[in-house]
């Protein structure tokens, strides 16, 4: 019971390092900077060198005395895949202001577009999604559906590739946002 309790602890404060020159990542613990908390609009960010030393950078000003924050999460991930990657990797649910506002602050990085109406986005509303143009609602799971599908392409898109980035745009845009995750 003693191990798995350090296990835990380790596990929920390690960080993911990639592995120069190779494919596979590591698990590094930076005891000082797994103090940090997190909020999914940070004030700070995280940069790790090849020397796998790790340094903590403003991203904005930050007044004496007040808190500095991480995101644990990739920026860019949806309202429900950071929700997903902190309460696995982290073992708590967000409640800052991001995740608290069902805009995401205006970004509307979650929005998918109603399946009925076809001009609402969907937001959420406690246990479901809800259109902002008619009537129509999606459970939690069936919402949860649609946005994993969106993770699994963006998780795999090659960035670098500007033809497969066309495609998946041309393919995509009338159904998302246009500030969506993806």
């Amino acid at each position: 019971e003693e191990i798995t309790k350090i296990l835990c602890i380790i596990d929920t404060n390690t960080f993911q390092v990639l592995s120069s020159g190779s494919a596979h990542s590591l698990s590094g613990l930076y005891p000082r900077v797994a103090l940090l908390n997190h909020n999914c609009v940070p004030n700070s960010r995280l940069i790790f060198r090849a020397d796998y030393s790790l340094q903590v950078r403003a991203s904005v000003d930050i007044k004496k005395g007040s808190s500095v924050f991480v995101s644990y999460t990739p920026p860019f991930f949806s309202l429900l895949a950071r929700m997903n990657f902190l309460q696995r990797g982290k073992q708590f649910l967000c409640e800052c202001e991001r995740c608290s506002d069902p805009t995401e602050l205006g970004t509307f990085l979650s929005s998918i577009r109603c399946l009925k109406c076809l001009e609402g986005f969907y937001q959420p509303r406690e246990e479901t999604w809800n259109c902002t143009s008619c009537d129509n609602v999606l459970t939690f799971e069936e919402f949860s559906t649609l946005d994993a599908k969106f993770l699994s392409v963006q998780t795999r898109l090659d960035k670098e590739n500007i033809e497969e980035m066309k495609e998946v745009l041309a393919k995509y845009s009338g159904k998302l946002h246009r500030n969506h995750a993806l």
